[in-house]
């Protein structure tokens, strides 16, 4: 199966639908052999609602199956639980499905020796618990959960501009807190390996928004307390049986293999374009507009 992979494209701060990074002038033109199905990995418009719509009237599309893991940019100005019950609302009856703690099963898949060997899907956005190392001043790796969500909490719009419902017997709403996502992290790694650990007979893919393991990190930002937000450190458990983890949110893009504990490897993929920026060039300047993976 052919997925075309897209991330971070960021199009709430694209005043010109033709300046260099539109996509559908990109993937008509970088596309030669075709794709099945595209795969959207997050902070694709912000709110998420309108993101979905650009997706369903994309003509580079073509109406295709379309699978869109909600990054945290589709939440920013919005309330979180009603922003996501938004964006599937408006992905209904279309060719977009919104995946966040969801499977997506595909009967037809990819050509093998028995035939046609089905696909399945698994998304969440997954966050993280800001366990990543990172490198101190002495040159030494280290990990302090603690004080990377204190960094994250005064450092990251996410904690500023998205909102989440107060729980009973408050009412009304309130900003977005680390121990939040941390949460959601948790339960979104639960809900995988409980997928993960179910019998299947065919190919794996996850698409998160969130990267999963310490290669999706870039040199520039070994250093930076806020990057234990960006990227987690996933126990081998979670790549079991996985054959292909697409990501975003880091901006940088990224293609290498992790070691599963079957023996196998899990192709782990990032696609970002990133901002515009004011002269029209683009933040990642090894954005491919029209990559497509095969799995």
């Amino acid at each position: 199966m052919k997925l075309l992979i897209l991330s971070d494209l960021h199009l709430e701060f694209q005043a010109r639908a033709s300046s260099p990074g539109n996509v559908a002038v990109n993937v008509a033109a970088h596309v030669a052999d075709g794709f099945d199905a595209v795969v959207l990995a997050g902070d694709i418009q912000a709110p998420g609602h309108r993101g979905v719509a650009w997706a369903v009237a994309e003509p580079a599309f073509a109406g295709k199956p379309v699978f869109y893991v909600p990054g945290n940019h589709e939440y920013y100005g919005q309330v979180w639980a009603k922003e996501l019950a938004a964006m599937r609302a408006a992905a209904q009856g279309t060719n977009v499905q919104v995946l966040d703690r969801d499977v997506v099963t595909l009967v037809s898949g990819v050509e093998s020796d028995a035939g046609q060997e089905p696909v399945r899907v698994l998304g969440t956005t997954l966050w993280t618990d800001f366990r990543l190392k990172v490198l101190g001043a002495d040159g030494q790796w280290r990990r302090d959960a603690r004080l990377a969500a204190a960094e994250a909490g005064v450092g990251l719009n996410d904690f500023s501009v998205i909102r989440v419902q107060r729980s009973a017997p408050e009412s009304g709403v309130r900003r977005l807190r680390p121990l939040d996502t941390v949460q959601w992290h948790h339960a979104a790694r639960q809900w995988l390996l409980a997928r993960l650990a179910e019998p299947w007979a065919g190919r794996t893919v996850v698409v998160t928004h969130h990267a999963p393991h310490p290669g999706s990190l870039a040199g520039c930002f070994e250093r930076s307390g806020l990057s234990p937000a960006f990227v987690n450190d996933l126990p081998a458990a979670c790549f079991q049986g996985v054959d292909l983890w697409v990501h975003g949110h880091t901006h940088d893009s990224f293609d290498y293999a992790v070691d599963r504990p079957d023996g196998g490897t899990c192709r782990v993929v990032c696609n970002p374009r990133g901002y515009v920026r004011w002269d029209g060039t683009l933040e990642n300047r090894a954005f491919k507009p029209g990559w497509v993976v095969t799995v």
